[in-house]
């Protein structure tokens, strides 16, 4: 039989959609998640994604707790280092995971739903593999492979798909503790990788008594769906009480003020969603969204009518057509934690429709299958898919490069954070773009903190260093307490030359985040610079206890007892630098210089000795040398390291 195929039509389906994703670059998130993420530089031990939210990211706005998501980061790291395509290739399993148990979970739904008088058995296979076959490559799915940082949401999506498959499958084979606990467990999963699924408890609910249970008494359909509340509660519980963290307040707008504005303006968003799953080549990044005036708004009135129709229609056919209705019912429900009330950070992503999506497109093909016989359906579907994966072949390369990605956003609308994005990713500061770019974004949003850093940064590198300092001076007039702007107002002071000022800046950043790594090292190197070795001490030996080898964290910490004169802990830190990093001279001489500080000569020869052939022309170790061979009676090899100091 012909579906007997199906999985393996999807599978060739997704990899020829998206075959030329390998080679594109890190971008947006990536780099604080995984490019500069020391949380997923090792995998031991592994739970500590699961009771720590930092491993996820280095910047604290963006980290959330999603521990499937660093989990899987390091793994890939360990499999692949940096190299970008290992992180493609399992974004994409992931992807494709998700359509094959969306394909599996349909099937089910269409078996449940059948009537007697609806098309044969056959046909509901057939329905079911090209729904997930038009949201195994379609564009926006594109999204999740090409974006290492989305892999939470094709995680998510493959997790929630296999616990409705197993659901499904549960309340037509029977209910069993086994089955609850494979179907719940699978349910956690999903709220680990990403809380989408949240909305499951009203999901569960809308598909018994829609499709598994007509008829069926109330209660029965709201215990079910309590169990899968009692997921969601424990969850709940253990972010807030267990780990003490808010994974609400991380991804609300800074206000985080509930207003109107937001679900008005999500009400013509709907809309454009929607116009991006039969037109997919506007599908952008961060693309900019005006707010609606009022609930008056065209806008609002149009999206409305959409979201109310549907509503209407789901209503309607709830007993001659349960699939149409849950389908309906599914597609908004999945919209809801991203595109309803809640005030993000972003008005529109265009990523969010993902989860939603392989219900559009089954509600799509059972309107069609109602008016159109099943083999023209089944060709005008395959048609789509073939548009659709080459569209996807078509836009994954705009992820190629930083630069192609932005210009693209710019170029078909993009937001202030767009713009910055694209002024970022133009190498040469001098190209006219970047300065371009950067206005516009302070256009746009003259608070955009980024925007003011940044322009700052490149009108100090113009020349205008006046102009520049008072752009990153207002990021921190702006943002007082953001660790991010004090730290790059101390770039700007360390490129005027203005050391102690940096200093300070810097150590602020660290006070203000002290979970940062990076915020914590240049604090540190910063504060040596202008001789302030005591207050660099407290600040890497958290680092060193935090993170074992993080770039030369115990070589700086070894000279600030050297330059405090304690060569007690010295020694001992220069060796534990030397163990990871054998080949640093200077490290080597540092330690000799402190060994014959404390007089073990012979020991301080050897690592003058290393130094000497990692750096030749070193010409300083060789007076060190003379002074200890002296010291041990070698007259013979002082004189010939006294002529070498002399004559280099």
């Amino acid at each position: 039989m012909k579906h007997r195929l199906y999985p393996l039509l999807l599978i060739a389906a997704t990899l020829a959609a998206f075959c030329n994703t390998f080679d594109n670059s890190f971008h947006l998130d990536d780099f604080y998640r995984v490019v500069d993420n020391p949380g997923i530089q090792r995998i031991q031990p592994v739970w500590r994604h699961f009771v720590d939210p930092r491993t996820m990211s280095t910047l604290d706005r963006i980290t959330e707790y999603r521990p499937l998501l660093p989990l899987t980061l390091s793994l890939n790291f360990w499999w692949s280092g940096s190299r970008v395509a290992g992180y493609h290739a399992f974004n994409l399993v992931a992807h494709l995971a998700a359509a094959l148990l969306i394909y599996g979970f349909l099937l089910e739904l269409m078996r449940s739903g059948r009537r007697n008088d609806d098309a044969s058995p056959e046909w509901g296979h057939d329905v079911a593999f090209l729904a997930a076959l038009l949201f195994a490559v379609h564009p926006v799915s594109g999204i999740v492979v090409n974006y290492i940082s989305a892999r939470d949401l094709g995680m998510m999506e493959a997790c929630v798909a296999g616990t409705l498959l197993a659901y499904a499958r549960m309340r037509r084979l029977g209910d069993s503790g086994r089955r609850w606990a494979v179907v719940l467990a699978l349910f956690a999963c999903s709220l680990l990788a990403k809380t989408n699924g949240i909305v499951m408890p009203l999901l569960v609910l809308a598909l018994e008594r829609l499709v598994v249970a007509r008829g069926a008494p109330w209660r029965a359909a709201i215990a079910k769906s309590a169990a899968f509340a009692g997921v969601v509660a424990v969850y709940v519980l253990w972010t807030k009480f267990g780990l003490h963290f808010s994974a609400v307040q991380q991804v609300l707008s800074e206000s985080g003020a509930l207003s109107l504005t937001y679900p008005l303006t999500q009400l013509w968003v709907h809309l454009i969603y929607l116009a991006n799953a039969a037109w997919p080549f506007a599908i952008r990044e961060m693309p900019a969204v005006a707010p609606v005036a009022g609930i008056l708004d065209w806008r609002v009135v149009a999206g409305a009518v959409v979201v109310l129709a549907s509503g209407g229609v789901a209503w309607r056919f709830r007993r001659t057509q349960p699939i149409v209705s849950f389908a309906i019912v599914a597609y908004w429900l999945f919209l809801l934690p991203e595109s309803s009330i809640l005030p993000l950070y972003h008005l529109r992503n265009d990523y969010r429709p993902y989860p939603s999506s392989p219900f559009l497109f089954l509600v799509v093909i059972l309107a069609a299958s109602r008016v159109l016989k099943p083999r023209v359906v089944m060709l005008a579907a395959i048609v789509a898919s073939l548009y659709l994966a080459g569209a996807s072949l078509a836009l994954n390369r705009t992820w190629l490069t930083e630069e192609s990605l932005w210009t693209r956003s710019v170029h078909y609308g993009g937001d202030e954070v767009a713009h910055v994005n694209l002024a970022r990713a133009i190498s040469d500061h001098r190209d006219p773009r970047v300065k371009a770019n950067l206005e516009e974004a302070l256009r746009i949003s003259p608070s955009y903190v980024i925007a003011h850093i940044n322009y700052g940064l490149v009108l100090m590198e113009l020349g205008d260093e006046k102009a520049g300092l008072a752009h990153c001076e207002e990021a921190v007039r702006l943002a007082p307490t953001w660790a991010q702007s004090h730290a790059w107002l101390a770039v700007a002071d360390e490129r005027l030359g203005r050391l102690n000022d940096a200093a300070a800046e810097s150590l602020r950043a660290a006070q203000l985040d002290p979970r940062d790594l990076r915020q914590q090292y240049d604090a540190a190197v910063l504060l040596q610079r202008v001789g302030r070795y005591p207050d660099s001490v407290p600040l890497l030996t958290a680092l060193s206890e935090r993170v074992s080898d993080y770039a030369l964290t115990d070589f700086f910490l070894a000279f600030a007892y050297q330059q405090a004169g304690d060569l007690e802990r010295a020694v001992p830190a220069y060796r534990r630098f030397l163990v990871r990093h054998p080949e640093h001279g200077q490290a080597h001489f540092n330690l000799g210089y402190a060994l014959m500080m404390v007089g073990d000569d012979r020991a301080a020869i050897d690592e003058f000795n290393h130094t000497v052939v990692l750096q030749p022309d070193y010409r300083e170790v060789h007076r060190h040398l003379a002074t200890c061979y002296e010291r041990i009676g070698d007259a013979v090899r002082a004189a010939d390291e006294r002529r070498r100091y002399g004559g280099s």
